[in-house]
């Protein structure tokens, strides 16, 4: 559980602190006391306390139980502030987070659950940067607006590795006070410009609390102050955050969920056991992902919380892939990239204006697969990819949207009616000249992956028909008597509450870089 604090407040002038209190707890306890609107954790001390261990001390990398992306493991060491860890005892509760220098969170892991829930770090110039729990700031007044023209983001995290000779290893967001004591740690540091180079200060300060409240649920209190210099004459409020940003490993956590009840409707249930009733959303990366219906909702219209889990949760909301359509209006061989949409409809194709991918092995011929460089990795196994030619040439470029919660699916003989199943697409279509489809299935040998589809759709012996293919649902099953997610599988949860804690915060002094 997160919950999510973001308050206006203002250092006030300390008395000298008594020699058992450090500058860093009496300036970090004043600060998270002080802003409008606080309200006391509800997580009680005396409960977690002694479940609740803490350092600054750098204990080693965490990659032989985290996995994270080779090439950046090495970054891990000047990220590292510190590390906090609940003990459940004879739960499975038990955690670990790392909180970098930034004061937010860059690892979460569950070892007797799903392991590590953030992504990878795979992202070529933000390790630890994007894909981690932070809060970002914003100014609408200055982002991208002249005459400078230019991003203006603060991350909690640190900035990108865009500055050429500047910025060859990442950078990190300084931290400003540190403390930890009894079930809780809380963090300052100073935000960073995002994107460099810029021609804009860095003003915001940012003030991150976790408490340890037993059972694995973690209370996240977050607050920004804004320092700007408001004698400048610039407008300097910022107007615009992201709380509850993060990436999680969709590996391990593929399904993302909201609403659910046994109604089937948006209540405060966190109910899943039926899986008519499991809204899943899609997955889908921030620059495409207003595509995807619901996943960029805003707090305030959501149902409370959104839940990351474990593959094997049952659920009846995914659908089958879209295959894409060509726009005939626009030449493929002269504009590969603009030439496809992701759909069309059945009216569109009738009229002629789209023609909608088939898939197909042509006459005489085997799909004549052959290996390709990327893999498709699904809860810790890799497959192999591979190129098989399933269509007519003349098609442009387009990237299957798998970011979306896909059922599980098959690709079905259209004679036999037998099915195989396919574990991923990555590109129906690539080039107008080839009939390459790019896809992996569940075979771990690349060998043996080629010569399963090869064999499974040969149609050598049929030298004047297509053997059609169909995308189609894999048969699906009712639920195990003993079902019960809740003991099989696991979930990472952000918990925000509902709309009404979203209303605008009293700011008496707006204008002056208070918010």
């Amino acid at each position: 559980m997160s919950i999510f604090r973001i308050g206006v407040w203002g250092l006030a002038l300390l008395a000298p602190p008594a020699s058992t209190v450090s500058v860093d707890e009496a300036i970090l306890s004043d600060i998270m006391t002080s802003f409008v609107g606080h309200e006391a954790s509800t997580c009680i001390t005396a409960d977690t306390a002694s479940s609740t261990s803490f350092t600054f001390n750098w204990p080693g990398s965490s990659d032989p139980t985290s996995k994270w992306y080779p090439p950046h493991v090495g970054f891990e060491e000047d990220l590292f502030q510190a590390a906090m860890s609940h003990d459940d005892g004879s739960g499975r509760r038990s955690w670990t987070i790392r909180i970098g220098t930034g004061g937010n969170m860059y690892s979460h892991y569950a070892p007797d659950l799903h392991g590590e829930s953030m992504a990878p770090q795979a992202h070529g110039d933000a390790p630890w940067i994007d894909e981690v729990q932070q809060q970002v700031a914003v100014n609408n007044n200055l982002n991208n607006q002249a005459p400078w023209n230019r991003p203006y983001f603060h991350h909690q995290a640190g900035a990108y590795q865009r500055d050429g000779s500047y910025t060859t290893v990442p950078f990190y967001s300084p931290s400003f006070a540190r403390h930890c004591a009894g079930n809780t740690c809380t963090f300052a540091s100073w935000g960073t410009q995002a994107h460099v180079p810029t021609p804009f200060t860095a003003p915001v300060m940012f003030i991150t609390r976790y408490t340890n409240c037993g059972s694995g649920v973690i209370e996240l209190t977050q607050a920004m102050h804004n320092f700007a210099d408001v004698a400048s004459g610039t407008t300097v409020d910022q107007n615009y955050f992201n709380v509850g940003w993060g990436g999680v490993r969709a590996s391990r956590l593929p399904f993302a969920l909201e609403a659910s009840s046994s109604e089937g409707s948006s209540t405060d249930s966190l109910d899943f056991a039926n899986p008519d009733y499991v809204d899943t959303m899609g997955q889908c990366p921030w620059q495409v992902s207003h595509s995807s219906p619901g996943q960029m909702t805003n707090l305030d219209q959501t149902p409370g919380y959104t839940a990351f889990a474990t593959s094997g949760l049952l659920s009846n909301d995914a659908t089958l892939p879209e295959l894409p359509c060509r726009d005939n209006s626009i030449s493929c061989s002269t504009n590969v990239g603009g030439c496809m949409v992701t759909s069309c409809t059945d009216a569109q194709v009738s009229s002629g204006s789209h023609t909608r991918v088939a898939l197909r092995v042509s006459p005489g011929s085997t799909p004549n697969c052959s290996s390709h460089s990327f893999t498709y990795t699904r809860e810790g196994v890799t497959y192999p990819g591979m190129r098989c030619d399933l269509r007519d040439t003349g098609f442009g470029r387009n990237f299957a949207n798998s970011c979306e919660p896909w059922a599980r699916f098959g690709f079905k003989r259209m004679d036999t009616g037998a099915v195989l199943e396919v574990a991923y697409v990555k590109h129906w279509t690539w080039n107008s000249g080839d009939e390459d489809t790019f896809l992996a299935i569940y075979e771990e040998d690349a060998a043996t992956a080629r010569s399963t589809f090869n064999s499974f759709f040969d149609n050598t012996a049929d030298t004047v028909n297509n053997l059609d293919i169909e995308v189609v649902l894999m048969t699906t099953t009712s639920p195990p008597a003993d079902y019960n997610p809740g003991v099989t599988e696991s979930a990472f949860t952000y918990v925000y509450g509902r709309g009404e804690d979203y209303s605008q915060l009293p700011s008496p002094n707006a204008g002056d870089g208070s918010v």
